[in-house]
């Protein structure tokens, strides 16, 4: 109860910086941090209101897009384990995921024009990428998810490749869990164009990561 009372001042002191000063850069940081508040606190719908509230003239907007996106989606994705009562209405889904899609775009555009073209794809570019293949895969646009976890520059996969599959780390990019979640979408694309020979290898691989370089 206490940390719920803390959590609610925080809330609050960010919201009379955005009313009084809604310009400066501190109205920005409180936007950033009441998205990341109720995002903590499962509330996806509301911290994408206010990741999509930072400025294109923030050096985070890119940030904020992609963070934006991912709320979005979250908020489609949790509907389904909701109570009957409580589950949004089909309109409200399909903004929602209309909503993640155009700002995981806009995040995806801004970062890439961040990085060099031959360095590797960033976390946030990545995590982008991989949710906006997701999405599209499920509205006939297989061709495009492919490209956008293959295509160079900051290639997906090759951001999620490693040496050895026994020396995975536990988090990041190259984790067992994002990589095998990355290998699943590009199978279900693969599948989705009717190119099993490639549908077969991108399955192989798949397996090695699951199985993290173990006999079995």
């Amino acid at each position: 109860e206490q940390k719920s009372e803390e959590i609610r001042m925080i809330i609050r002191a960010c919201n009379m910086i955005t009313d009084r000063w809604p310009t400066s850069d501190k109205a920005n940081d409180a936007r950033m941090q009441l998205g990341a508040i109720y995002s903590s606190a499962r509330k996806p719908a509301e911290a994408a209101e206010w990741y999509g509230k930072v400025p294109t003239s923030d050096s985070r907007y890119a940030e904020a897009q992609a963070s934006a996106g991912q709320a979005y989606m979250n908020a489609y994705s949790n509907a389904s384990r909701l109570p009957e009562g409580e589950k949004p209405s089909v309109e409200q889904l399909n903004e929602w995921l209309k909503l993640a899609q155009q700002h995981l775009r806009t995040g995806i555009t801004k970062l890439t024009e961040a990085l060099p073209k031959e360095g590797m794809a960033s976390p946030e570019l990545c995590n982008a990428k991989f949710l906006l293949a997701t999405i599209i895969i499920t509205q006939g646009q297989e061709a495009e998810a492919i490209k956008l976890l293959l295509d160079d520059p900051h290639s997906v996969i090759k951001a999620v490749t490693v040496a050895d599959e026994r020396s995975r780390p536990e988090r990041g990019v190259t984790s067992r869990k994002f990589a095998s979640g990355v290998y699943k979408v590009l199978l279900r694309a693969y599948i989705g164009v009717n190119n099993l020979d490639k549908g077969r290898e991108t399955m192989k691989t798949l397996e090695e990561i699951t199985a993290g370089g173990g006999a079995d």
